[in-house]
């Protein structure tokens, strides 16, 4: 999984978190392991400034981060702070401060994906029409696919991407 876009894969998280199941935290902060904060540069002056501070021994605020549990393993979805995880994380850095917002259990089984239509759905129970799916989105691209597949969404249709 250490290979897969951070993009992509914090975008299939926040898919597959199914908010009946979300947690809110006590806000305090924390020290994460940073190998499993998903986060990706996209300034490269901001990269630099953050990378010049780190330098310099300044003490950057702790970044703020949802939990996801997927299949046994813990991923940070960075809602403030990527550019100062990326340095840190360029700089040989193992750990870093966090303010941890929310906890959310995925649950890859819950949802199918329709590979032919390139739409996700997940599976709903209600109280009227009994079992019945609800889509989630029906834009995916083809690597975003793969991703769900082989988080183990199971799948409908020709082959998979």
């Amino acid at each position: 999984m250490n290979n897969l876009s951070p993009s992509v894969l914090s975008d299939v998280l926040v898919m597959l978190a199914d908010l009946d199941d979300a947690r809110i935290l006590p806000r305090r902060t924390v020290s994460i392991a940073i190998d499993r904060v998903l986060a990706w540069s996209w300034n490269p002056g901001r990269l630099e400034r953050c990378h010049r501070l780190l330098a310099e021994g300044e003490k950057a605020p702790p970044i703020h981060v949802n939990r996801y549990r997927l299949n046994r393993l813990t991923w940070y979805v960075v809602s403030d702070g990527r550019h100062r995880t990326v340095a840190a994380r360029e700089a040989g850095r193992a750990r870093i401060a966090a303010v941890v917002g929310s906890e959310t259990d995925c649950h890859p089984e819950r949802y199918r994906l329709d590979v032919a239509g390139r739409r996700l759905w997940q599976e709903h129970h209600d109280d009227r029409f009994g079992h019945c799916l609800k889509l989630v989105t029906d834009d995916l691209t083809s690597e975003t696919m793969t991703v769900l597949l082989a988080l183990g969404v199971p799948y409908k249709g020709e082959g998979a991407p």
